[in-house]
């Protein structure tokens, strides 16, 4: 059998067995039951007697101990019973008298007032020293309880329960207390990964207990010979514990806790690094019922653990941030050991390097730490790199190219700098090196593969950003030389030296920081948005033309930064055709300001989906419109054309459109032809965010009402929220719908308005802080940050139960949400989402299927 408790006190469990309360009051009830081992309201079916025993004594009317001592002896010799059955009953009634007399006793000799408060105080005095401090309270009022010889106290009944009164009256008593306490406190000291030195023990012991160097080795060799304690060449160690995983095993083998082989193999892999999901997906359950298995193993097992191996790397775990791997090899851990780890606590975030100057460390960790961060750095002085390909190379990048430096000058610093300091790296090809640079922070890579140290960490890039204006670009290409055209002070303040360098910054910076979806084409161009340069060029010319081919390069220059040279190798060709004796000319239509004004008075709206505009166009002008349909035509009109959308020039952008559209009658229907804007994702963003917002509110599907129009009912966005916090604190985190809360009389003058419940159902779909989820077209909502699904509303309607009937289910669903007969093929299909297993014979949802076989 494994020993299941604190392997860190094993030593003290050996003395106090299981007759020690954990109770610091120790009542009469306390002292009768523990001190003199009786139990006087014990059934008489749980003497340790045989059957035929009991059924003698309940023959005679005895059903508990208390009856059985106060029974007459002779009473008890008149059984009539084999001789063998009355002499063991009469051995277990001495016994049981001898006891009681033995707690008459004790009871007569001590005032049990004085010695609860005594005990009370002696506790307490000892888990005030700061050497105990960090151990198990309970374990210390055990320690003392089991050492304190009642019978052997003095002054107690006079009134001596002050610690230094006691200590003075009880020198032989307190003496073995501080015996027993002092081995605990040097395990405690030992429990590390280090171990402990004599010379550390005497200095921690000795602030708090009489002992010298003499005493204290007496006190390690009777640890050394109980095998609690055992020596290296310096230090001291607890005794080799157990790992996690070894101590869950033994419990299976010894059946202190139900586990499945399958349930063990989630419980690793979720300690193994493996997020619920993935786990769901191997083993085909949700991610709820993963949680809860795990938390079910973690319940059963953590009391046990809490001595294991893992736990003498807490401390340095939750303050170094040490990989993996390098914990591993340091210290040689299995690979469990470190998942338990690495799982059970947070990593610090104090590197490796600090362990130099680290003096609580003990001399054998900090050897292992010092031998690993030499094993992972280069030491310069007081610089530490790692040996990496790439933190070299920031390093030298940093040190070596405050100026222009060519890649050949950098690959030869590189070579002569790995060599020196052993670090073996394969020559890089001048390529590789290249990307390199290219990606790597604190570098810019110009033409002509010249690179320079650019220190980031002292530019303020989101000023750059705004001063240059670029986040205003929306679907454009552009060279980065536009922005030395317009702003060249700016970007000499920011020392960025050439269109090259402005390039590599923006690349590294990524879109994200940009907000954008940009394109990094070769040096110097970028592309913004959806881009098509074909386009682009062709609008430009339609926006100048007729003009001259030199002039035409200038302003396109001025515009997009695309210098002439590049412009006639790259661009030049999509608009040849138009080139006329150094005019260039675009074959437009334009059309007669009649027919613009007829067009003006059809547009009714403040954006049209491209296919309906083209529409509006043949009407009025007929098969003819594709000659006239062009951006030039369009800016007659007053139109913009982007992509799929046209909107009124004066919105400037699709968002503006779309909102003074819905907004500027006090109801916007929204007809079959508007629906085809929404068959891209942007303006369904938009829309939702025009919705979260609550600037417009949805009375039925594609009918929208402007926030505006219920100003004048004292109806506002912050009104708004203030419902949906009201509603969130009513139904205090639960899951609900609109019919439940009204039913529970909820009620807020919102309802006054006299909406059916799309809307207000609506005003909660909208609301980013609440999730929703539909069973028979009835909306379920929480509070929440991620999705919820019907298969977590049924998890969590099952959680402590077995199982439940579909019947039972649907009731259910009809009772917290007045959902009437829910869909039962969707109940149960949610269900088997979940992991939960249905039986089609008894129509029941089972926890699993050893569920269902355990019950039928």
């Amino acid at each position: 059998m494994a020993d299941f408790n604190c392997r860190l006190t094993k030593f003290y469990k050996k003395k106090i067995g299981s007759s020690i309360t954990q109770s610091i009051i120790l009542d009469l009830k306390n002292i009768l039951n523990k001190e003199t081992g009786l139990n006087l309201d014990l059934s008489i079916d749980e003497i340790p007697l045989g059957k035929i025993a009991i059924n003698n004594l309940k023959k005679i009317g005895i059903t508990n101990l208390n009856e059985f001592i106060s029974t007459n002896r002779d009473r008890i010799e008149n059984i009539k019973s084999t001789q063998r059955t009355v002499t063991n009953i009469l051995n277990y009634y001495d016994k049981q008298i001898a006891q009681y007399n033995h707690y008459i006793e004790f009871t007569q000799r001590i005032n049990i007032d004085n010695f609860n408060e005594m005990v009370g105080n002696i506790i307490r005095f000892y888990t005030s020293l700061d050497i105990l401090v960090t151990a198990d309270e309970g374990i210390t009022e055990e320690l003392v309880l089991a050492n304190l010889d009642v019978y052997q106290l003095q002054g107690i009944n006079e009134g001596c329960t002050e610690i230094d009164s006691f200590r003075i009256h009880n020198q032989d008593v307190c003496q073995e207390l501080d015996r027993t306490l002092i081995k605990y406190a040097i395990l405690l000291k030992c429990f590390c990964i280090g171990g402990c030195s004599e010379v550390e023990l005497l200095n921690c012991l000795s602030r708090f207990f009489t002992i010298d160097l003499r005493d204290l080795k007496d006190y390690i060799a009777e640890l050394i010979v109980d095998k609690d304690l055992v020596k290296s060449q310096y230090n001291y160690y607890e005794t080799q514990v157990d790992s996690s995983y070894d101590i869950i095993l033994a419990l299976i083998e010894d059946n202190k806790i139900k586990i499945t082989e399958r349930d063990l193999e989630i419980y690793r892999a979720r300690v193994g690094g493996m997020t619920l999901q993935d786990i769901g997906g191997v083993f085909d359950c949700s991610r709820e019922r993963i949680r809860q298995i795990i938390k079910r193993i973690e319940k059963h097992c953590n009391e046990y653990l809490e001595g294991c191996n893992e736990y003498k790397y807490k401390s340095l775990i939750t303050k170094y941030n040490i990989d993996k791997k390098d914990l591993i090899e340091s210290f040689n851990l299995s690979v469990d050991e470190a998942d338990f780890i690495f799982y059970k606590w947070p990593q610090g975030t104090v590197s490796v390097i600090e362990a130099y100057s680290d003096e609580k460390l003990s001399d054998r960790v900090k050897k292992s730490l010092i031998s690993l961060v030499q094993s992972k750095f280069i030491i310069i002085g007081d610089i530490f790199i790692k040996r990496k390909r790439h933190d070299i190379l920031l390093y030298i990048i940093e040190n070596y190219c405050k100026k222009n430096t060519s890649l050949d000058e950098l690959s030869e610093i590189y070579a002569k700098f790995t060599t020196r300091y052993g670090f073996y790296d394969p020559e890089l090809p001048k390529q590789s090196l290249a990307g390199y640079i290219e990606r790597m922070p604190n570098t810019l890579l110009k033409y002509g593969k010249l690179i320079r140290f650019y220190d980031f960490a002292n530019v303020d890039i989101d000023c750059l950003l705004d001063e240059i204006h670029i986040k205003e670009l929306e679907d454009v290409e552009i060279s980065t030389n536009v922005f030395f055209l317009k702003y060249p002070e700016i970007l000499a303040k920011y020392d960025i030296r050439d269109k090259y360098e402005l390039h590599n910054l923006l690349r590294k910076l990524g879109g994200e920081y940009l907000s954008k979806n940009v394109t990094f084409l070769r040096m110097p161009n970028i592309a913004i948005g959806n881009v098509n340069r074909e386009k682009q060029v062709r609008e430009f010319l339609d926006e100048v033309s007729p003009i001259n081919l030199e002039l035409f390069m200038e302003q396109y220059e001025l515009k997009f930064g695309v210098d002439t040279l590049t412009f006639l190798a790259n661009y030049l060709p999509y608009i040849r055709q138009y080139l006329v004796n150094d005019t260039l000319i675009a074959d437009i239509k334009p059309l007669p300001e009649t027919v613009c004004s007829l067009i003006r008075s059809q547009i009714n709206k403040n954006i049209y989906h491209v296919d309906v505009l083209r529409k509006i166009l043949k009407k009025i002008i007929g098969d003819e419109y594709l000659h006239y349909f062009n951006n030039y035509n369009l800016k007659k009109v007053g139109l913009i054309l982007r992509g799929d959308l046209v909107y009124l020039d004066s919105d400037k952008n699709a968002k503006n459109a779309l909102r003074n559209y819905l907004i500027k009658n006090s109801k916007t229907v929204l007809d079959d032809e508007d629906k085809l804007l929404f068959s891209t994702s942007t303006m369904y963003a938009i829309l939702a965010d025009l919705k979260a917002s609550y600037q417009i509110l949805e009375f039925q599907p594609y009918s929208y009402i402007a926030i505006d129009v219920l100003k004048s009912e004292g109806i506002d966005q912050k009104f708004i929220n203030d419902f949906i916090d009201d509603v969130l604190e009513f139904t205090k985190n639960e899951y609900f719908t609109l019919a439940k809360i009204i039913e529970e009389r909820y009620d807020h003058p919102i309802f006054e308005l006299g909406f059916d419940k799309y809307f207000y159902e609506g005003l909660f779909r909208a609301n980013n802080r609440v999730k929703a989820t539909s069973l028979n077209n009835q909306w379920i909502f929480k509070e929440a940050q991620e999705q919820f699904f019907i298969s977590d509303i049924i998890l969590n309607i099952i959680n402590g139960r077995s199982n439940i009937s579909i019947s039972n289910l649907k009731k259910l669903f009809f009772d917290k949400f007045r959902i009437q007969d829910a869909d039962k093929e969707k109940l149960i299909a949610a269900a088997r989402r979940a992991g939960l297993y249905y039986n089609q014979i008894m129509n029941t949802i089972y926890l699993n299927e050893d569920k269902f076989y355990e019950e039928v």
